[in-house]
């Protein structure tokens, strides 16, 4: 059910992304990826993450495995120590010299992963202030989908075996043969009318080198321009929104979220409305992207204001627990 005031946003392209806001292709060939395996052995060099995550028997079970029985008390560590170091789209743009103006100003700063044989190396020295080192170490595994030598990064972040312990406990990154190896992406936005946020997703399918996990459960999209977009859309019309009387209701604003992905429209627009009453209810048909919802709730402080339904908007029963509910906001990004 829609109240008076209702402000409701779709954003619909012809993209491939599937009805569960994950993608729906099918996966590579079996035989194609094996001898894609089987050149990347031969590269030393190569610090790409698609690799080690192809070669790894165990990398399929983690990535099954993320947000499930994750202590809380750690995703709220993770988030004092990003913000410790100022993991946010300002401080990125500065460390990879990205003009000012650009066409995304929240961010994220989009940074092209590494294919499988590329290599990098981070630009470390001994006069380097230990927030920076911190920053390029996790813009490289996070943004980069670089895989880093153990040892340079314990080094280079401060606490950085505890760090990597808690990377790992969390399900973010798994270690391989001396090398720490991202698992997911963090994208920074900084909501000029909010907090700034990181969200956590799926890494990008040329990373990935998947789009499905299992006949249930789909890759979770990161964060691509069609998302970003409603975020701009959306700062710009709440101004009006709030001017034209669509904020009087006492008990705060309750929004809904369609094909919810990751929860970044419902998490942008909380932080933009400002108001610790106001609620989210996130919807999606794959269970993998609720866990990724839930995660990122909790990662920018809105945990106990987000709640999670797993439906299919095919499904008229499905449809019918939507409706029993009162919503002022209504987002879809399907």
């Amino acid at each position: 059910m829609l109240r008076r005031a209702v402000v409701v946003v779709c954003f619909l392209l012809p993209t491939t992304s599937g009805f569960a806001g994950g993608f729906r292709h099918d996966n590579h060939d079996e035989s194609q990826l094996r001898r894609r395996v089987h050149s990347l052995k031969s590269n030393s060099d190569d610090t790409s993450a698609s690799k080690r995550i192809a070669n790894s028997q165990a990398s399929l079970g983690l990535l099954l495995d993320f947000g499930q029985d994750v202590d809380d008390a750690d995703i709220v560590k993770l988030a004092s120590l990003l913000k410790d170091f100022s993991y946010c789209h300002s401080s990125i743009k500065r460390i990879f010299n990205v003009p000012t103006t650009s066409a995304y100003p929240f961010g994220p700063t989009y940074l092209k992963p590494l294919s499988p044989g590329d290599a990098f190396e981070l630009p470390m020295g001994e006069d380097i202030d230990p927030k920076l080192a911190s920053l390029q170490c996790f813009t490289a595994l996070f943004l980069l989908s670089s895989c880093l030598e153990i040892k340079t990064f314990v080094e280079a972040v401060h606490c950085g075996h505890e760090t990597l312990r808690l990377l790992l406990r969390l399900n973010l990154v798994f270690v391989d043969g001396g090398c720490i190896v991202p698992l997911v992406h963090l994208f920074a936005l900084d909501i000029p009318s909010g907090d700034n946020l990181v969200i956590v997703t799926d890494l990008h399918p040329n990373v990935l080198r998947r789009t499905s996990f299992s006949e249930t459960e789909g890759a979770v999209m990161y964060i691509g321009p069609d998302s970003i977009s409603l975020v701009h859309h959306f700062e710009a019309g709440i101004k009006k929104f709030k001017a034209n009387g669509g904020w009087h209701q006492s008990g705060g604003c309750n929004v809904l979220d369609l094909c919810t992905g990751s929860g970044i429209q419902a998490l942008a627009t909380m932080a933009m409305l400002r108001d610790t009453n106001s609620s989210s209810v996130v919807a999606d048909v794959n269970d993998r992207a609720l866990r990724f919802a839930r995660f990122n709730a909790k990662l920018n402080g809105f945990g106990n204001r987000l709640r999670t339904c797993q439906v299919n908007l095919l499904d008229e029963s499905d449809r019918k627990r939507l409706q029993a509910e009162k919503y002022d906001i209504v987002l879809a990004n399907p």
